[in-house]
């Protein structure tokens, strides 16, 4: 059971945490002013990913749909909400894109962190 609480918090810790900690970081760095691709969507995409792999993780690595459709929806609600000055923010396509791309990444990582991690091997 220890053992398997662990790579739960490993698992939080790499695909949820980090990624945060990397779109901050991205956002905050001066050099990129200039890139605003890089600086504006990319930490979108690393968010929106850190979210869904934590729910992820919290369903043991298993597709839950209602909770992904509920993700997704919830991205795009944000961003309508934005474009209607309703909050804080400017409502952009692209930003609806990026957390849809990172949201699929999270989900397709799923595939492999759920048959690396979460199926232990039986020995006999």
């Amino acid at each position: 059971m220890i053992k398997y609480k662990r790579v739960h918090f490993f698992d939080f810790i790499i695909n949820s945490f980090l990624p945060i900690l990397l779109g901050v970081f991205v956002y905050r760095l001066p050099i990129l002013d200039n890139y605003s691709l890089l600086k504006n969507y990319f930490p979108d995409g690393l968010w929106s990913y850190a979210l869904t792999s934590c729910i992820l993780i919290i369903w043991d690595r298993s597709l839950n749909y209602f909770w992904l459709l509920f993700i997704i929806l919830f991205f795009v609600l944000y961003e309508i909400l934005q474009y209607l000055h309703f909050a804080k923010g400017t409502g952009d396509v692209w930003d609806i894109i990026a957390y849809i791309v990172g949201a699929f990444i999270a989900i397709i990582i799923t595939k492999f962190a759920k048959r690396k991690f979460y199926n232990p091997k039986t020995t006999v």
